[in-house]
């Protein structure tokens, strides 16, 4: 079974995926939440486990010991580790961002697997890769169906920048690792960064040029390559359309699942804007009076 893009082991691990989410749903919608908790800490612990021990679960890893690939390497990696905690946080802001990054992006690697087109389903590596992600899409889109979690449009400002520090947060560990030396050779730090490139934070990859123009033309030259300087600026060279981006889709998205807080901001937001109006035509009026109706 070949993967390729509609291919039988495409279709399948996709519909495998869907039919794991709807059991689950279906199974545990209306079980007390000690149980949902249960099932998704149950996931999480399998992932993290599955994430610090790859040397001795994959057969195709055995003797590796624990590398770069073993830490917060990458997004899916980062969210990996840290998503127990999230899921017991008071802070909605995480919380709705393992949702937005936890879901979109292993559907997106599940959807897109440019590792593997061409190749056997039937290999570790891409057990090890549907697993993973897998688990993540899951375990970050369950506690919103099963409304563990709630997703508002209030946050949809503040979910950018907290993506924005998460790959701050990958950028600092994949420098620790080369200099610690789990990776490459750290005399050359910049081009192992370079080669590594999780989420395109050092650089653009090639065959993306259209994305690539519309990010470019927003964002300040000083962080774009130049004559003297021919390096993108790791993180900061797309930091504002993806901010903004990620804004507008974290508002539509909220807005469409928190409904009534929506509605009941929109309201807020129009009565406001009326009161606005007519501070500005009183004080309009007031000047004109002041300069044209006044007499010595």
């Amino acid at each position: 079974m070949i993967i390729g893009y509609g291919s039988t082991a495409h279709c399948l691990y996709l519909l495998f995926l869907l039919f794991c989410f709807l059991g689950l749903y279906f199974l545990f919608r209306n079980r007390p939440k000690k149980e949902q908790y249960a099932v998704l800490l149950a996931m999480m612990g399998l992932n993290i486990l599955q994430h610090l021990f790859k040397a001795q679960l994959y057969p195709h890893m055995y003797g590796t010991g624990f590398t770069l690939e073993n830490t917060a390497y990458n997004v899916c990696a980062f969210l990996i580790l840290v998503q127990p905690f999230f899921l017991f946080s008071k802070n909605e802001i995480w919380k709705n961002l393992v949702f937005y990054v936890g879901s979109v992006g292993p559907l997106l690697a599940l959807l897109a697997p440019t590792w593997f087109l061409g190749k056997t389903i039937w290999q570790w590596e891409f057990l090890r890769f549907f697993l993973c992600h897998a688990l993540l899409f899951l375990t970050s889109i369950l506690p919103i169906a099963w409304g563990i979690t709630r997703i508002s449009h209030r946050h949809c400002w503040k979910i950018g920048l907290a993506f924005l520090f998460m790959l701050l947060i990958v950028l600092i560990n994949d420098m620790a690792c080369i200099f610690i030396g789990w990776y490459g050779d750290a005399k050359n730090l910049y081009e192992e960064l370079l080669g590594l490139n999780p989420l395109w934070l050092m650089h653009p990859p090639e065959g993306f040029e259209p994305i690539v123009k519309i990010f470019t033309a927003l964002t300040p030259s000083l962080f774009l390559p130049s004559a003297s300087n021919p390096y993108y600026t790791p993180i900061l060279w797309y930091a504002i359309p993806f901010w903004l981006l990620v804004t507008l889709l974290g508002f539509i998205v909220g807005a469409l699942s928190d409904t009534e807080n929506f509605k009941r901001d929109a309201k807020a937001f129009a009565s406001f804007l009326k009161f606005l109006g007519r501070k500005i035509r009183n004080g309009v009026a007031r000047v004109y009076r002041k300069i044209f109706c006044s007499h010595d």
